[in-house]
């Protein structure tokens, strides 16, 4: 699993019953596991302070916000230099 805080690849800690139920009730043409492989918060971040983790998700989420906007303007760009 990939962390979605800090980037690093661990491996998927035991999900309970209750977590795979919620899944499949989500979820139900994908398995626990196969959710939880694609990405997940890692345990060395979920033993962090609220407050800390808080800080991470912003980071990350401002992050994808930069990347989309970087994508949009190069394929406006893109189009524009190819004259669509």
């Amino acid at each position: 699993m990939k962390c979605i805080l800090c980037g690093k690849t661990s491996e998927i800690a035991f999900l309970s019953p209750e977590t795979r139920r919620m899944f499949k009730k989500q979820f139900p043409n994908k398995s626990a596991d196969e959710i939880v492989d694609n990405s997940g918060v890692c345990p060395e971040c979920l033993i962090l302070p609220l407050g800390e983790r808080k800080n991470l998700a912003a980071r990350v989420v401002e992050e994808k916000l930069d990347e989309h906007w970087r994508n949009r303007m190069m394929d406006a760009l893109m189009k524009r230099k190819n004259g669509r």
